[in-house]
C-alpha cells in the first residue's frame, strides 16, 4: 500500500475500507466482488457499484444493477433505489472491488497491489465460514475463484460494464437466485432485494402511478443517452 499515492488515488483514503466498516463479519452472508473503483474523481465511495448519496445521474454500472434488481415481471408498488448501496452492506453483503483503489482517471493501475490482500481475504473467509455466498462480476473477479473453497456457493455474472457497452439488460436471475439461497441457508424471509428494510424502500403508489414513473424514467434515460436537453426539473 506504500506504493499508492493518496493524493492522486480514488476513493478518498478514509473510504478505502468502508465496505468492511458497514458490513460486520457476524452479519456476513454474501460477498460481491467486481473490478476497480470508478476512476472519476469524487465518484468512488469504497462500496462496489455504489454512488455518492446525492447522485442524480447514476453511473452506468449502477444503472444496470438497478434495472436488474427491479425485475419488471414481478408486480409491486413503486420503489426508491438507494444509490449508495450502503443498505445492502448493512444487511450482510460485503461489496468489494477487486482493487480497493485506482489512480484518478485510470483503471487497473492498482490491481496487482491489492490482489494479494483480496486473495488472502477470500481464502480465509471461505475456509472458516462455508455459509458465505460469493458473487463474481466479470472476468477479473472470476480470476479469484480458485481462492474460494470448494464447499462454498459461487455465482458468476458478467460485469455491469459489459451490459452498458452492449446496451443490454442484465438478467434478474442473479438476484432471484440470491434471494432463494438466503432463504434456504439462513431461513431469512426479509432479505429480499425489493422489501422495505432491504435494498429498496416501498411506497404506497398505485400501479398506474408506478407505470407513469417507469415511462418517465425510460424517457429520461433515452434523452440522457442521446444528449437531448430537457427542462423537466428546472426550478425543482
Amino acid at each position: 500500500m506504500n506504493q499508492i499515492d493518496v493524493k492522486t488515488s480514488t476513493p478518498d483514503v478514509k473510504n478505502w475500507f468502508k465496505a468492511f466498516e458497514l458490513c460486520s463479519y457476524n452479519d456476513l452472508k454474501i460477498v460481491m466482488l467486481g473490478y476497480d473503483p470508478y476512476p472519476q474523481k469524487g465518484v468512488a465511495t469504497g462500496i462496489l457499484f455504489g454512488n455518492p448519496k446525492d447522485t442524480i445521474d447514476l453511473s452506468s454500472s449502477l444503472e444496470i444493477i438497478k434495472e436488474s434488481c427491479i425485475n419488471l415481471e414481478v408486480p409491486r408498488n413503486s420503489i426508491i433505489f438507494d444509490p449508495t448501496l450502503e443498505s445492502w452492506c448493512r444487511q450482510g453483503i460485503l461489496m468489494l472491488n477487486s482493487a480497493l483503489t485506482t489512480k484518478i482517471g485510470y483503471t487497473g493501475v492498482h490491481t496487482m497491489i491489492w490482489r494479494p490482500f483480496i486473495k488472502h481475504l477470500l481464502i480465509k473467509l471461505s475456509e472458516y465460514n462455508t455459509g458465505i455466498i460469493y458473487v463474481l462480476f466479470g472476468d477479473i473477479a472470476k480470476s479469484f475463484k480458485p481462492f474460494i473453497g470448494k464447499n462454498n456457493i459461487i455465482l458468476e455474472e458478467k460485469h455491469p460494464a459489459y451490459y452498458a457497452r452492449t446496451n443490454t439488460r442484465m438478467p434478474s436471475k442473479i438476484f432471484l437466485d440470491l434471494e432463494q439461497l438466503i432463504k434456504f441457508k439462513y431461513n431469512e424471509k426479509n432479505i429480499g432485494f425489493l422489501k422495505g428494510r432491504d435494498f429498496w424502500k416501498l411506497l404506497d403508489y398505485t400501479p398506474a402511478e408506478m407505470e407513469s414513473l417507469l415511462e418517465l424514467a425510460a424517457e429520461l434515460k433515452y434523452k440522457k443517452k442521446n444528449g437531448i436537453v430537457h427542462d423537466y426539473f428546472r426550478g425543482k
